[in-house]
């Protein structure tokens, strides 16, 4: 049995050649190097606090306005239309929603990139409304941060 084991593997050394290497591929026979993106070079945890800290203020802004569809453009597009119903439905409490985004921090920031190169990293933002805690789930998307859940 040993010796039929020896034939195959000599066989297959001899179709493949000296000096070859494994090249892994996914379902499709892409080389997994093609497959995983090229996502950037990350940026440091300070910089990604100054540029949430920025969007949370334009949403700021959007919400004391009183304005569903500028509020609807910090939502990625999966869940926009959503919000942007629910905004228009409560617009009336828009305004309501701003002040406690003025004291939001990043509580939690991803330290390696997702699966996804459209949102390649996410970030998790406390906001404290009437003495409770509430998370927003932002993802970064396309250089810009925007809201997952809120």
């Amino acid at each position: 049995m040993f010796r039929v084991y020896l034939g195959i593997l000599s066989l297959v050394l001899l179709a493949v050649g000296p000096g070859c290497s494994a090249v892994s591929r996914n379902d499709e026979g892409q080389e997994m190097e093609e497959f995983y993106p090229d996502f950037p070079e990350m940026t440091s945890e300070a910089e990604e606090q100054e540029a949430i800290s920025a969007v949370l203020g334009d949403m700021q802004s959007a919400l004391e306005a009183g304005d569903p569809q500028a509020m609807g453009a910090f939502f990625i597009p999966e869940v926009r239309e959503a919000q942007l119903a629910r905004l228009r439905e409560n617009q009336h409490m828009m305004a309501a929603l701003a002040a406690p985004l003025e004291g939001a921090v990043m509580s939690a920031l991803s330290t390696e990139y997702g699966w996804q190169e459209e949102r390649y990293r996410t970030a998790e933002v406390e906001v404290v409304v009437n003495g409770t805690t509430l998370h927003i789930t932002m993802a970064k998307s396309g250089g810009q941060w925007l809201v997952a859940v809120f």
